[in-house]
């Protein structure tokens, strides 16, 4: 009896030391809209705080530290683009998630005709039963033999008047749905939601694309202005390109690049979709 026993607590040992050994799963889940919309919002802002005065010294301060000035910039700037991409790139997706919603169901109507012809039909159904109650009422002679018969089938006409004044507002709750219906549907054969949906959408891509491009424009200027501190380290003499005589005789001047000095990007704030906050870009850096 002991050998079951301990065979069964070392198949109990072996689960848990598999279960332990074997690797975790781990999954990644996206970022949400919010989360990429902070991280870029913080990510601009790094950058924007992060040397304000570079353009002032480019040609100031030692090369050297010039270099470094430029890349870490150079370095926070693509950050804060390619996290732009992330964030708009998830707002695309968004808003074409939320109109293919919208799209489905500006196809869906409501069956009015159906149910007013229904209502109707259950309405002249109930008018044959009042009119039958109402001739066997008329033939019950008046006598107190047939006094019960007679108030019970008064009970069941006065039953049967009400449901009839039921189904008469139900009638017409239905037709006020069918009218606004028609109107809805004249407005939207007038301006379609779908064109709206797209303008939108449209907007969205546009700035997506554009965030593509202006980072490698960002790229592209400061690589000049890496290439502008070595031109002006290496410009000695009054016949360099690049350098201007001065009048006085003196040494040459050093060429003065001011690069544009960085701004922050204008937004208008709109209530979205799902009644999140979502900026509305005019355009960006």
């Amino acid at each position: 009896m002991i050998y079951p026993a301990r065979a069964a607590s070392l198949v109990l040992f072996a689960l848990i030391a598999w279960q332990r050994a074997s690797p975790q799963s781990v999954t990644l889940q996206p970022p949400t809209l919010g989360d990429a919309e902070r991280a870029y919002r913080d990510a601009q802002s790094e950058w924007l705080n992060a040397d304000p005065k570079l353009a002032a010294d480019l040609f100031r301060g030692n090369p050297q530290e010039m270099h470094r000035r430029i890349r870490q910039t150079a370095s926070l700037r693509d950050q804060m683009m390619e996290k732009k991409s992330v964030y708009l790139d998830l707002v695309v997706k968004h808003f074409d998630e939320t109109r293919a919603r919208l799209v489905n169901l500006s196809g869906a109507q409501l069956p009015v005709p159906e149910l007013r012809q229904n209502l109707e039909a259950e309405q002249s159904r109930i008018l044959g039963e009042i009119d039958r109650l109402d001739a066997l009422i008329r033939d019950l002679p008046q006598d107190d033999l047939y006094a019960l018969v007679l108030h019970e089938l008064n009970a069941e006409r006065t039953q049967l008047v009400n449901l009839q004044v039921s189904l008469a507002q139900q009638i017409r709750s239905v037709n006020s749905m069918g009218d606004s219906q028609d109107a809805a549907n004249k407005m939207q054969a007038a301006n379609p939601l779908a064109g709206k949906l797209e303008a939108i959408s449209k907007v969205w891509r546009d700035e997506l694309e554009a965030a593509r491009v202006q980072r490698e424009h960002w790229k592209a200027l400061y690589n000049a202005m890496e290439q502008a501190v070595d031109r002006g380290k290496n410009s000695t003499s009054p016949a360099s390109p690049g350098t201007t005589a001065n009048p006085a005789g003196g040494s040459a001047t050093k060429p003065r690049i001011v690069a544009p000095a960085p701004r922050a990007q204008d937004w208008n704030r709109q209530t979205g979709f799902d009644g999140m906050e979502v900026p509305l870009p005019r355009r960006a850096l």
